[in-house]
């Protein structure tokens, strides 16, 4: 398995770099942003980068000065062009110096998965490097956990901006490390990093990090280590071992907070699903809506 894999990402405009890489970090890139030609060319120079998303205008030049670097370098970077959209001229005058493929600067979802696609369907035919093919396989894995992963950082936090960033965060921590992309059971690895970037992220949200332990109203007034252990093994339904690797926890501790959540949080769970833990009985509640937890109210902002 090759390592998390770097794209260039050339754009005056901040907006567009951010669109760009959380779309990018679904498929196992790592976005590197630069707001200039000359940033731009020193990163080329540095790097072996697959691709290049560029807008077709910045401070000091253009995508075609973006072009003329990858080629005197002879990279094998492939330049896709970010272009007003219906300006067909743009179009051919971006593919007539070489771009491999230019997209409305809108940055659709939808347009940086075609061109991803495309460079895969082009890497499988000419047998080159499996940069792309393997993106396909990092695509999958994502889209198969990615909500557990935002859902553990968005039941821990109360935030669904700050749990997006935590759930990119942990992904791509784990992508660094080189890993398997197991579909059949969430990874304690990923949840280890979501863990961690969580508690970071608890630093910046006063409500998840100073929890009122005389009479919680909702998850987020449970102390944080009682927090991790019941949604990993109560929402997620991750076995004991795999939350045990996740967090770190000796078995006896963690069943201990564990059954100390469900005290705590006795007045919001529903009663079945309370009275079969206490006997031993597993239910989960991976369909429990997210909004009885924190109070039947909405804590933070709606998703962007």
């Amino acid at each position: 398995m090759t390592a998390l894999w770097e794209v260039l990402i050339a754009a005056a405009g901040l907006e567009t770099c951010r669109r760009l890489a959380s779309i990018l970090s679904q498929w196992g890139f790592e976005p590197i942003c630069s707001s200039t030609v000359g940033k731009a060319n020193a990163i080329l120079a540095r790097r072996a980068v697959p691709m290049v998303f560029c807008e077709d205008r910045l401070a000091d030049g253009s995508f075609r000065d973006v072009l003329g670097a990858v080629g005197l370098l002879q990279s094998k970077a492939r330049v896709v062009v970010t272009s007003p959209a219906e300006d067909g001229n743009g179009y051919l005058d971006a593919i007539q110096h070489g771009a491999f493929d230019v997209i409305p600067c809108a940055c659709r979802p939808s347009d940086v998965h075609r061109v991803i696609l495309r460079a895969m369907r082009e890497d499988g035919e000419k047998l080159q490097s499996p940069t792309f093919s393997e993106a396909h396989e990092v695509k999958a894995f994502y889209d198969r956990w990615n909500a557990s992963v935002f859902r553990f950082c968005y039941l821990f936090l109360g935030n669904k901006d700050l749990a997006s960033e935590c759930t990119r965060e942990a992904f791509l921590n784990y992508l660094r490390e080189k890993p398997a992309f197991p579909t059949s059971a969430l990874p304690p690895r990923l949840m280890s990093f979501a863990l961690a970037a969580v508690r970071r992220g608890s630093t910046l949200d006063s409500r998840a990090s100073r929890p009122n332990q005389s009479c919680p109203e909702n998850v987020l007034c449970i102390p944080s280590d009682q927090r991790a252990v019941f949604i990993m093994r109560s929402m997620l339904e991750m076995s004991d071992l795999s939350v045990a690797s996740a967090t770190g926890l000796p078995m006896d501790r963690l069943r201990g907070l564990w059954r100390r959540s469900l005290f705590n949080l006795r007045e919001i769970l529903p009663r079945e699903f309370f009275e079969r833990a206490i006997s031993g009985r597993h239910v989960g509640l991976a369909t429990l809506p997210d909004e009885l937890l924190f109070g039947g109210e909405k804590p933070s902002n709606e998703c962007r």
